[in-house]
């Protein structure tokens, strides 16, 4: 008879084996669990693995770690979780998860996580996805602000909450990286490895942070007496139609980098130029905003890393955590925008030296 290995780890069964004795009464309300050495004992497991499932309680919001007196079950509705609502793509995210779900867990909060697609985010409401009785605080990862309705709602349930990624002032707090010093990062870098014709792909998405960007390229540009030359996109990608109006745009104006305001419409470029046979970095540089894009992604293209802003996402999560514990606990200063400095990566995708005129004029003729 063939046999059949359990798809749960043991830190999972003896997570469930600790709600099976909470609720059956073994442990009450408010009291500390007895201590790890007890439990690891109770139920056969190192103290490592009690204390991965210990920790998962505390993540759903049943146990309340207390440094120095151990673990207390949570009184009934004493902390509700918090509700992280999401219209950019968490499955490129994973440490920015971790850190906050690690980060509200050491304030005894749990988190709840949803997904909202982006075409639907742009016109859903957060209510739609949220029990509001449930919750305790809500994070909103976007980069685009909440509705004004929505806001009055979770004012009138009295559910605080606070933007991720969002790069404006708004009547809530918000953690976001600062596009500013991200785009000159950007500018210098490629100024220093003697670039001075930089398109700059911008994105018609209204999203505050892609105006400050391209508000930073215009200003980096002026102050040093170069050329500004930009080319809007309706989406976060490069169509076809768009392609051949930007390779005839790099001719025309005789382009030596760009700089594209998302990894993704990065990613569209080094894709659509290559197939047109033009060689990143060797006859065009790039630079971009995000670190999402897979190192191995452009491999056959000759390139291992993108050159760019990478950001804390780490430090977002904490400082996020963090902002909304203190709002849940009780703080009513007003709400202010935290701007992250990010840091750059200097990939492989910009050359350090220039094609000649004429084999530019070769390459996009």
């Amino acid at each position: 008879m063939p046999r059949f290995k359990s798809r749960l780890s043991l830190s999972d069964r003896i997570c469930g084996k600790l709600k099976v004795g909470i609720s059956s009464g073994d442990f009450r309300e408010g009291e500390y669990l007895p201590t790890e050495d007890r439990l690891c004992k109770i139920y056969g497991v190192s103290r490592k693995t009690l204390r991965s499932a210990l920790k998962k309680l505390a993540s759903e919001g049943l146990l309340i770690p207390k440094h120095g007196h151990g673990w207390r079950l949570s009184p009934d509705g004493q902390r509700k979780p918090v509700a992280l609502i999401a219209s950019i793509s968490l499955d490129t995210h994973p440490e920015f998860i971790e850190t906050l779900a690690s980060s509200l867990s050491n304030h005894g909060y749990g988190l709840l996580i949803h997904q909202i697609p982006l075409i639907q985010g742009e016109r859903a409401s957060i209510l739609d996805h949220i029990l509001p009785e449930q919750i305790g605080g809500l994070l909103h990862f976007s980069g685009r602000p909440m509705s004004r309705e929505d806001l009055l709602s979770l004012e009138r349930l009295k559910i605080p909450a606070v933007g991720v990624s969002l790069s404006a002032v708004v009547p809530y707090d918000s953690i976001a990286v600062d596009s500013v010093s991200g785009t000159g990062m950007i500018m210098e870098h490629l100024i220093s490895t003697g670039h001075r014709r930089i398109l700059f792909l911008n994105c018609l998405i209204p999203d505050p942070s892609f105006g400050m960007r391209l508000d930073a390229y215009k200003a980096f540009v002026a102050a040093r007496k170069m050329p500004s030359i930009v080319m809007d996109l309706p989406s976060n990608w490069i169509s076809p139609l768009e392609a051949v109006r930007m390779k005839k745009l790099i001719a025309k104006d005789r382009i030596d980098a760009i700089v594209t305001v998302t990894d993704a419409i990065a990613r569209h470029a080094v894709l659509t130029l290559g197939m047109k046979g033009v060689q990143i970095p060797r006859d065009l540089s790039i630079a971009a905003y995000g670190d999402l894009i897979p190192k191995t992604e452009f491999v056959h293209f000759g390139i291992n890393e993108l050159s760019g802003v990478k950001y804390p996402f780490a430090e977002m999560a904490r400082r996020a955590a963090e902002t909304i514990v203190r709002r849940m606990e009780g703080d009513i200063s007003p709400p202010h925008l935290a701007l992250l400095p990010p840091s750059y990566a200097k990939g492989d995708s910009v050359l350090r030296k220039r094609p000649s005129p004429e084999k530019r004029k070769a390459i996009y003729s």
